[in-house]
């Protein structure tokens, strides 16, 4: 709780593991699939750190890699970090794509607000 991570892998200076890529190893075996059949999926707050950071230790890990930009929102202290993010991480490897080209049928959630309440 005192080591700051924008990585959901390592700590800032990549000097400790926060032991996801271990808990995934061993899913993984449980599983009986080889590492380089996962994909992992990135998303949420905020693409210009947290997101990009995880995303490009996933990938550095060897895992297929995506981020869902439509899923992800940046900071942007500077205008246009985000899209420095998502260009650098896709010129590395990393597959940038939106949420409807990988959940099938999402479409009926598009354009709808969310509400916890049921409807009427």
């Amino acid at each position: 709780s005192d080591v700051d991570s924008y990585s959901g892998f390592f700590d800032n200076g990549r000097k400790h593991s926060t032991q996801l890529y271990e808990v995934i190893k061993f899913e993984a075996a449980q599983r009986g699939l080889d590492l380089s059949q996962i994909e992992i999926s990135v998303c949420g707050l905020a693409t210009d750190y947290c997101v990009a950071y995880t995303a490009r230790d996933a990938r550095d890990l060897g895992f297929r890699t995506e981020l869902i930009v439509d899923a992800s929102r940046a900071v942007n202290l500077s205008p246009g970090d985000d899209l420095k993010a998502l260009r650098d991480l896709s010129q590395s490897g990393v597959r940038v794509v939106e949420s409807k080209e990988i959940l099938p049928g999402n479409e009926r959630f598009i354009d709808r607000p969310f509400s916890l309440s049921p409807p009427l």
